[in-house]
């Protein structure tokens, strides 16, 4: 990576963290409202959506870039550790799977339930579901390119998602102690879960697998 490559680097990890500490932030002291996941959320609880853990992952990668990049500036023998960059590999798949599941599903059931697609992005939302996600992706592919990526770090960027689902199914279908605010039992028909995230997982897998192509091409 060159300077120039360093600073817009810096420039958008911290869009990607500042807005999302303030809006956590608000989140948690707050709550958010029923637009969100159709249920309201504040303290510890705001944490329970997917929507808010991506972000927080993907925020904590962008302040490690930070940091690496300023060093990068300050030193020219310093660089980018591989695993810095497989940790934004990660935000950045995670992020992808929150803007497609939102942009294909979930804002068409908006529409479904009477309500504007646009709920989707409206006020915070703007940057949780939309800005955020293309930001990381654009950085991960064209910006932040000084670490070749490789399989390894494929499977790794999924593990955050699948740990997610694995807490979620728990969550919803076995202690049932939350509610399905994703819908992906189509109203309690839990059988039709594996078929969504064999669904979900293909996206998000081939998602990875074009960042780490435009990442790696010179």
């Amino acid at each position: 990576m060159n300077k120039k490559k360093y600073i817009y680097s810096i420039l958008l990890n911290t869009i990607v963290l500042l807005s999302t500490i303030i809006i956590v932030y608000n989140g948690v002291t707050s709550g958010a409202g029923k637009g969100q996941v159709g249920i309201y959320l504040s303290g510890p609880a705001y944490f329970i959506p997917y929507t808010v853990d991506s972000n927080v992952l993907c925020a904590l990668a962008s302040l490690v870039m930070i940091v690496f990049s300023i060093r990068c500036l300050m030193n020219k023998k310093s660089t980018i550790p591989k695993w810095a960059t497989t940790f934004k590999l990660a935000g950045a798949t995670s992020l992808s799977l929150t803007f497609i599941v939102v942009t294909i599903f979930l804002g068409p059931i908006q529409v479904l339930q009477g309500r504007s697609y646009f709920n989707m992005f409206a006020g915070e939302m703007i940057f949780l579901h939309l800005l955020n996600p293309l930001i990381a992706a654009y950085s991960i592919m064209f910006i932040e390119k000084e670490n070749k990526l490789d399989k390894k770090d494929h499977i790794i960027a999924l593990i955050p998602t699948i740990i997610y689902a694995i807490v979620y199914t728990t969550m919803v279908v076995i202690l049932k102690r939350w509610v399905d605010f994703y819908y992906f039992t189509f109203g309690g028909r839990y059988y039709l879960i594996p078929i969504v995230y064999i669904f979900i997982l293909s996206i998000i897998y081939f998602t990875t697998k074009l960042f780490i192509k435009k990442h790696n091409k010179k």
